[in-house]
């Protein structure tokens, strides 16, 4: 048998669905203290110097900037969180709707100390800076920083080309033979896992013992030291998920990074250290639906600190620019912890000065940034989003930009900067004496009626604003790990400015919460099978084949995706086959219906009574409650074959 390299086929697979305040009296400490009380660590700072490195996420229509101190979606200067995803050869304008983002994490020592870290646009200083801790004392030292300032990239094609590697069937047997033979992506071999021995051939430095980037391992080959050459890889880490080799969850592109709040003083908050090391997986995939537009983040938490700490905090800080950043509203979906930004009237300016491109007036897009998951808190439960607030990009002594520790924590603990209550109604200040309300806007723009606040039914005027999600206070024991997740969905267009229903935007973030409940598994689909050609004179005989690890063997093919739950029909299973011969192998599945690219070869079903497989797709107007059928498979239901002349 041989394998021909100028006969082109495509497998198209063929599947249904079946059923089938006022603070408390607080010793608040500057970052020149000295106080024996702040923690029970080391109290040697590194100097580590600020974190340079810079990485677009860009595998699909998001080109997202990354930054390994602690900051994402700018470059230092302007707003690179560009989608549409341009070419920037291509002179189209390159139009961003984040401007900036990170974490900010804040708590009290037993002795009522503040200890904080913050990173937001370091014109003052960083809080963060790179590189792992060491586990005992929760110091790092200078020159480790500096070889830690990168960033770790892989992209799904490459552990495909890996896993393909891995379970290609031996010829005698035809079983995998579970052992690479080629060299791994370099990608691959630099990932690092925990133990890796080939790390230091690719980055010339060596990895410390304490684990690190994740991944997993082959059913028994577990020893818990990343090696490619056994057949681990990578993957996307979720606590409560199960790790399954035969079912792994990676995406089309994962970047891993680390860095910590202990290398060097806190100049931007001025805090003292918490003494937490931060592993950063930013992730995207590249598809056909509106997760083609979405960006997810996967922070993990380690607190180097031995003691514990008070009142803690954990936050998501974001900077959201829709275009022109001088015209936009705000908002919260309290339901699924979404926070968004929308324009404040039916055109967002072309230009609005510091180089920002605005999206105009003829497709205005939305944009949410869901808070998936926060820390846990002492007993081991999960605490959810208990506030959502916002401050703006003034000098004001309320409600203005942060400038002090106490500031920051104020913020997290939802007060504005001078400790008044941020309180339901108007712009949230409503004097000292106001009750605390923990979700600033929380009703959807187009609402109406008693007990409704946003800021478009307020009449407020559209500005630059700047909100955070967050978790707490709960205390925070030594040694603890959690873990803080988020999502970035955008959608092109939201009709009805102004004061929009932004329909589109939770249909996106209902997608991206799916996602999230399938622990980032994007639903796969059948595996292709294994072909063999054998050539005969004016004739091929195909041979399709599985082996045990791929998920239709045997025809038994089902996933059941969050998108189907709470639906009468709730599986996806395996129907059958159409097998294409086509033009050249850079055919897309889009193209298959062209007669001058493509030509149906064989179609083959399951014997199951089911003959036509129909999509339904919803009605183009959206005031119409419609759904338009469209046959895909008309099919002989005479049972699957194997063999094809």
């Amino acid at each position: 048998m041989s394998r021909l390299k100028n006969f082109s086929t495509i497998v198209l697979f063929l599947f249904t669905a079946s059923s089938l305040w006022a603070i408390e009296d607080r010793n608040f400490v500057g970052g020149n203290s000295n106080s024996s009380n702040s923690t029970n660590n080391n109290s040697y700072r590194a100097a580590c110097i600020e974190a340079r490195s810079e990485r677009d996420l860009d595998i699909n229509n998001v080109r997202a900037r990354l930054r390994t101190g602690g900051d994402l979606w700018w470059d230092g200067d302007r707003a690179r969180y560009i989608v549409p995803n341009v070419d920037p050869a291509s002179g189209q304008p390159e139009v961003s709707s984040l401007f900036a983002g990170g974490i900010w994490l804040g708590a009290f020592d037993d002795g009522g100390n503040l200890i904080l870290a913050a990173q937001t646009y370091r014109q003052t200083g960083n809080d963060y800076w790179t590189g792992p801790l060491d586990v005992n004392t929760g110091t790092i030292e200078k020159t480790d920083c500096e070889k830690w300032d990168r960033f770790f990239e892989v992209y799904g094609s490459e552990i495909d080309a890996l896993r393909a590697d891995y379970f290609e069937p031996d010829p005698v047997t035809g079983q995998p033979d579970e052992s690479i033979e080629n060299r791994p992506a370099r990608n691959i071999l630099g990932w690092p896992g925990r133990g890796n021995p080939y790390f230091a051939e690719i980055y010339g430095f060596d990895l410390p013992d304490q684990e690190l980037a994740p991944f997993i391992e082959p059913p028994g080959k577990e020893d818990g030291i990343y090696n490619p050459y056994d057949g681990d890889h990578p993957v996307i880490e979720v606590v409560g998920c199960p790790k399954d080799y035969f079912n792994p969850v990676y995406a089309d592109q994962m970047d891993w990074w680390v860095y910590n709040d202990n290398g060097n003083i806190h100049t931007n908050t001025n805090g003292q250290p918490m003494f937490m090391e931060v592993h950063g997986l930013a992730f995207g995939y590249r598809t056909t639906d509106a997760i083609n537009n979405m960006t997810f983040y996967r922070y993990k938490l380690l607190n180097r600190n031995n003691l514990s700490l008070n009142d803690t905090y954990f936050s998501l800080w974001s900077d959201p620019d829709l275009g022109c950043f001088n015209d936009d509203y705000i908002g919260v979906d309290t339901i699924t912890g979404m926070g968004y930004v929308y324009n404040a009237d039916a055109d967002d300016d072309a230009t609005c000065g510091n180089d920002a491109v605005g999206y105009g007036a003829a497709q205005i897009p939305a944009l949410g940034v869901d808070y998936f998951r926060g820390p846990l808190d002492s007993t081991g439960a999960e605490l959810g989003l208990s506030s959502f607030v916002y401050y703006e990009n003034t000098n004001d002594a309320i409600r203005g930009n942060p400038n002090s520790a106490v500031q920051y924590y104020r913020l997290m603990d939802g007060l504005w900067l001078d400790g008044r209550p941020i309180s339901r109604g108007g712009t949230g200040d409503n004097g000292p004496t106001a009750d605390k309300f923990p979700y600033v806007f929380y009703s959807f723009p187009n609402e109406s009626g008693t007990d409704v606040w946003s800021m478009c039914e307020e009449g407020i005027t559209g500005n630059d604003y700047r909100f955070l999600h967050t978790s707490g206070p709960f205390v925070l024991a030594p040694g603890a790990v959690n873990e803080l997740i988020s999502g970035v969905v955008w959608v092109p267009e939201i009709p009805d400015y102004p004061c929009p229903a932004l329909t589109e935007l939770v249909e996106a973030d209902i997608l991206a919460q799916n996602l999230f409940d399938d622990c980032f598994k994007i639903t796969d689909g059948p595996d292709a099978p294994y072909m063999d050609v054998v050539e005969l004179e004016n004739e091929l005989i195909l041979n399709l084949s599985y082996v045990p690890a791929q998920n239709n063997y045997e025809l038994n093919y089902s996933e059941s995706p969050a998108i189907l739950r709470n639906t009468a029909d709730t599986t996806y299973t395996f129907q059958g086959y159409k097998v294409y011969q086509v033009i050249n192998e850079n055919i897309s599945v889009t193209e298959l219906n062209d007669p001058e690219k493509a030509r149906l070869i064989r179609q083959v079903d399951l014997r199951d009574s089911i003959g036509k497989i129909v999509n339904w797709n919803a009605f183009s107007d959206p005031d119409v409650q419609a759904f338009i059928p469209t046959i895909m498979v008309d099919g002989a239901d005479e049972g699957v074959k194997h063999t094809f002349i």
